[in-house]
């Protein structure tokens, strides 16, 4: 697929006042056309009269946050967030104010998911709580920040394995769309920022679906994801399109793992696959990089139930491969939860037969990987690779149980669970935590 890569250079400000006001706008533009334009709109916030300022400050603000959504780089969502700050401050009537106010904590929430920063979470909690009861929100405003209300419940919800708030996020997310419905039924809203709602609602159905082993939150967001996609122009709305099909892609994976399906699993894979290929190199690195993540779990998922050892081999690569998104922003969450994923994927074949000439291989592999990591630069992949070591002896601990096997599992593993701690890395913590209390158990 290849999309317009000048797209904003040929628009000429005059004509693109909201530009971004639709997300649309911003999903055919590539990663190197959405920098230049950053560029330009740097000269233009300087020059500009104060009457303009704000909503340059504010497209800005919107801008560099997508990019930095795109990416991970954290100076570049900082400087987003200096922007949407700017933009409160200089904003000259109602309107202006609360859209640089919702932006602001759009940021902050991003900045939580990104870089698991809990106060940046509890900043766009916070501001949301004061914008929500301001007397000139709009029905649009209003769809905007249950929607936004949604994602941070959400994540708290999946965080803490806590149903009553996902009850709560899932609650948000309905009312949301159903207000931003009926808000693009009037004119008032873009059909993206619509789509973007379900998206969001889908992402928690699903996780949350596969944690519980829910088949009925499963199928709904299957069947969402079905119809989202089938009413989406893949080459408009790419990345809309690709998340459509990663997350249709992942809930029939889990769907397959509950039933045991192989053929469900596979079509779920081969959906992952499209979704993975549809976006240009470079479009935005960490949209594919999520989708790649999924298809190499959903390979990983085919070759157990199948019996493929193949199929866990592709499964590493794509891991792998997904893994050099992050190169350029190593504190994104998402890395370590990925390294982990490709970790357990390795160990996953391994202990799949209990053998342990592969077994030894796993802890081959790793320990050479430990061996050209500099711990001190990358406290996360270190504590990855410690949790995997731990699982890989206390494997051949269960396959020939040994007092030093025993005891070289729970250093590892209580290691890896300080540093996920200390890094907010719940999901991971309470892994190492199981391991670490089964072994004493043993």
């Amino acid at each position: 697929m290849n999309f317009p890569k000048n797209f904003l250079g040929r628009t000429p400000r005059s004509m693109r006042e909201s530009l971004f006001a639709d997300l649309a706008r911003m999903e055919l533009v590539d990663l190197a056309a959405l920098r230049l334009e950053s560029a330009q709109l740097a000269v233009e916030v300087h020059r500009a009269s104060p009457d303009e300022k704000g909503a340059l400050l504010l497209e800005q603000a919107i801008l560099l946050a997508e990019i930095a959504r795109r990416t991970g780089e954290a100076v570049v969502l900082a400087r987003a967030a200096h922007s949407a700050e700017r933009a409160t401050r200089c904003a000259h009537d109602a309107r202006h104010k609360i859209r640089a106010s919702y932006q602001l904590a759009a940021i902050g929430a991003l900045t939580g998911e990104l870089y698991g920063d809990p106060l940046a979470t509890e900043a766009a909690e916070q501001r949301l709580s004061q914008l929500e009861i301001h007397a000139d929100l709009s029905d649009e405003d209003r769809a905007m920040i249950l929607g936004l209300k949604g994602r941070l419940e959400a994540r708290r919800a999946l965080a803490e394995s806590d149903l009553n708030r996902a009850v709560t996020a899932a609650g948000f997310y309905d009312d949301a769309v159903i207000a931003a419905d009926a808000c693009v039924r009037t004119g008032r809203l873009g059909r993206t920022n619509a789509a973007a709602l379900r998206l969001d609602r889908a992402d928690l159905l699903v996780a949350f679906g596969g944690q519980l082993k829910d088949d009925q939150l499963l199928l709904q967001a299957k069947a969402d994801m079905a119809a989202l996609a089938a009413g989406l122009d893949k080459d408009r709305l790419p990345i809309s399109w690709m998340r459509a099909e990663t997350l249709g892609g992942a809930a029939l994976v889990h769907l397959g793992d509950l039933s045991g399906d192989a053929l469900q699993i596979q079509a779920g894979v081969e959906k992952l696959s499209a979704a993975s290929q549809h976006l240009p190199e470079g479009h935005s690195p960490l949209d594919v990089a999520g989708a790649d993540r999924a298809l190499g779990l959903a390979l990983a998922s085919l070759g157990d139930v199948s019996d493929n050892d193949h199929s866990f081999d592709v499964a590493i690569s794509v891991l792998e491969n997904a893994s050099h998104a992050y190169e350029a922003a190593p504190q994104v969450v998402e890395r370590g939860l990925l390294a982990y994923d490709r970790a357990a994927t390795i160990l996953r074949r391994a202990e799949r037969v209990g053998d342990l000439a592969n077994l030894a291989n796993a802890e081959l592999l790793f320990r050479e990987e430990l061996a050209v990591l500099d711990a001190r630069r990358d406290e996360t992949s270190w504590a990855v690779l410690q949790f995997a070591l731990g699982r890989v002896y206390r494997a051949r601990h269960l396959a020939a149980p040994s007092p030093d096997l025993k005891a070289h599992a729970l250093m590892a593993l209580t290691e890896a669970l300080d540093i996920f701690a200390a890094k907010g890395f719940r999901s991971l913590a309470d892994a190492a935590l199981g391991g670490v209390e089964e072994l004493r158990a043993l």
